[in-house]
């Protein structure tokens, strides 16, 4: 049992790197601790009091009944539990699972998209943020982007393009007769940006993100609103200003390390998030996007302010 305890702790960190942390190894410390403390026999005596109302727990060998059959099924279950467990540790390690195993292939979402899919899919938020003195109209820079990744330039569109902050969003569209990768676009466009080739080493800044991430965006959405309501408390009355806090969403760490400190490239990201909001929220607020349920929504909000008009319009009549 042991022995698949530790495979199983270092298979979940290997396959979950993000659990690498100094709490676990702080914990592991603490049970190794445990574990030592067993070799004295204080220690010892006081776990065995502990855990002797739980569950029996064999006190000293030679108190174990005699069976000669059970201690060769013991040690073949040993045997077994080292087999399994070198199995498993050199197919996790020697066998990674492939990038793009897990997402839906595209021929599923044939005919299912309504719209909104596209500002959730990772192939229509690249990134090309171009280095100082490099700027290019945006057509040049599609076809850089096109050249890298091996794809017609046609596929690439433009998103939004912002000149000030020199970043181009853009999209890649898989003709619908033609055969789609069999890698994600966006995967073979981080690695391009990692490391350009051709004309796209001349224009690109490798140091700024590839792909726009959703969850930062949300982040910075959050972090930009409550700051403009800070704003706007602080041009109140000094006396609220003082009796209330300003509300505030600091950005994880998490941006620092994909954005960068850089005040240029976070201003860039913010715009490009700032897009992706503007995008999501005119979607939502477009009368066409609405469902039958948002019209019933407002069908018995309407109904349910009749009465009241009615009730005023009585009134009125009574004076």
């Amino acid at each position: 049992c042991l022995v698949l305890d530790v495979v199983a702790s270092i298979a979940l960190v290997v396959c979950f790197p993000h659990l690498n942390t100094w709490h676990l190894w702080a914990l592991t410390a603490v049970l190794a601790g445990l574990f030592a403390a067993t070799w004295f026999e204080g220690w010892r005596d006081l776990m065995i009091d502990l855990l002797d109302p739980l569950f029996v727990v064999r006190s000293d060998t030679d108190k174990a009944l005699p069976g000669k059959q059970r201690e060769t099924l013991r040690r073949c279950s040993w045997v077994c539990c080292i087999v399994c467990g070198a199995v498993a540790m050199w197919d996790i390690m020697l066998h990674p699972v492939q990038e793009g195993l897990f997402e839906l292939p595209s021929d599923i979402m044939q005919g299912l998209d309504d719209g909104l899919a596209d500002l959730w899919d990772q192939n229509t938020m690249l990134l090309l943020r171009w280095k100082p003195g490099e700027g290019r109209d945006e057509t040049a820079l599609l076809w850089a982007a096109a050249e890298s990744l091996g794809t017609e330039a046609l596929s690439l569109k433009k998103q939004a393009l912002f000149e000030e902050h020199r970043l181009l969003l853009f999209k890649y569209e898989a003709p619908k007769d033609g055969q789609r990768p069999a890698t994600p676009i966006h995967t073979k466009w981080k690695t391009s940006a990692s490391s350009p080739q051709g004309d796209l080493a001349k224009i690109i800044d490798t140091s700024f993100p590839a792909v726009l991430n959703v969850t930062l965006c949300l982040h910075v959405h959050a972090h930009t609103e409550l700051a403009k309501v800070g704003q706007s408390g602080e041009k109140g009355s000094s006396e609220e200003a003082e009796s209330t806090t300003p509300p505030s969403h600091p950005l994880p760490e998490e941006f620092s390390e994909i954005v960068g400190p850089s005040t240029d490239a976070r201003e860039a990201y913010f715009a490009g998030c700032k897009w992706w909001t503007d995008t999501l929220d005119s979607f939502y607020g477009h009368p066409d996007n609405m469902t039958e349920l948002d019209d019933e929504h407002h069908s018995s909000a309407d109904s349910a302010d009749l009465p009241t008009a009615d009730a005023d319009a009585e009134g009125s009549d009574l004076a």
